[in-house]
């Protein structure tokens, strides 16, 4: 991904230059952190058009994840899903990572002090497939963390909320310094919960297993596409409970997420998984979410088309 500055944000209602868009210092979110927020990802297809992934999922989440910390959105779900696609218009990205915002304004400071309607923000990157890429061909090192995957409320824990990121935001510094590329969190009760940003899948001969919605995870739009893409090709897939020993022992593990899409991982603490390359599970996969997020599957109502003029 690359994230150099677009030239506009659509913030509040309207685009304005990059560089304008600022934030106050006394706002609530830059204290405490109470941020919903999404990542969208936006593909240019083969056919030449650019379209939007389960974008009416994610701005789904958006909504709820606000109502989960108790912020007042002042725009609808179209809204906001239309202001996604003029962000990208307006910025002229064909491939993009989108990400809207929304979180307390200036005047909310005060822990739980009700504030006027929450500010709301798209954001729009020009995306290089690249470096993916090669993880997905070699896979990643991953470091079972001793960060735990902290419990909130159940709402609080399912919400796309930045307070939740603190943990894996750790995980992965921990993680890096024993030389790996990223983390696994297990929860308090020592089972596997999610990677830092992404959801686990495990192989085991022929099933499929990741764990279950019932754990303090985030529910991830890209885990449910797999779990149907699964189902569909006939893999035997579970939404189960398992720890780090199961996890050591498994035939395959990738993880899941919007920017990582289908990630294999090749090692865990040294020790290798399986053969140490991407699995067949993985790969079938992996082609399938492809298929499906590049528009090779025209049944499918997971698509968003942006109208041509990028």
């Amino acid at each position: 991904m690359c994230m150099s500055g677009p030239a506009w944000v659509w913030l509040n209602g309207e685009l304005i230059p990059y560089d304008h868009a600022k934030l106050h210092v006394a706002s609530t979110v830059i204290h405490f952190g109470p941020t919903a927020f999404e990542g969208i990802r936006c593909y240019r297809w083969s056919c030449g058009r650019s379209a939007f992934f389960r974008l009416g999922d994610h701005i789904e989440r958006l909504l709820r994840s606000a109502r989960a910390v108790h912020l007042e959105v002042p725009f609808t779900g179209a809204e906001i899903t239309r202001a996604c696609v003029d962000t990208v218009l307006a910025n002229r990205h064909t491939d993009a990572y989108v990400r809207p915002l929304v979180f307390p304004g200036s005047d909310s400071l005060g822990f739980g002090r009700p504030g006027r309607h929450a500010e709301v923000c798209v954001l729009s990157f020009p995306w290089r497939d690249a470096p993916l890429e090669k993880s997905q061909q070699r896979g990643i090192r991953v470091h079972v963390s001793s960060v735990i995957r902290t419990s909130a409320s159940p709402t609080l824990s399912a919400s796309k909320v930045s307070a939740n990121y603190a943990a894996g935001l750790l995980a992965v510094h921990e993680a890096r310094g024993a030389g790996c590329d990223d983390a696994i969190l297990l929860d308090g009760a020592g089972a596997v919960a999610e990677g830092s940003t992404s959801n686990v899948f495990a192989v085991f001969g022929e099933d499929l297993a990741t764990p279950p919605t019932n754990l303090p995870i985030l529910a991830g739009i890209t885990r449910d596409t797999l779990l149907v893409l699964a189902r569909e090709l006939g893999i035997r897939v579970a939404e189960r409970t398992f720890g780090p020993e199961e996890l050591a022992v498994a035939d395959e593990v990738f993880l899941s997420g919007t920017t990582s899409e289908v990630m294999p991982v090749r090692e865990i603490d040294g020790r290798d998984v399986g053969a140490g390359v991407p699995g067949p599970m993985t790969r079938t996969l992996s082609g399938a979410l492809r298929g499906a997020i590049r528009g090779d599957r025209p049944s499918r109502q997971w698509s968003h088309s942006v109208p041509r003029g990028i």
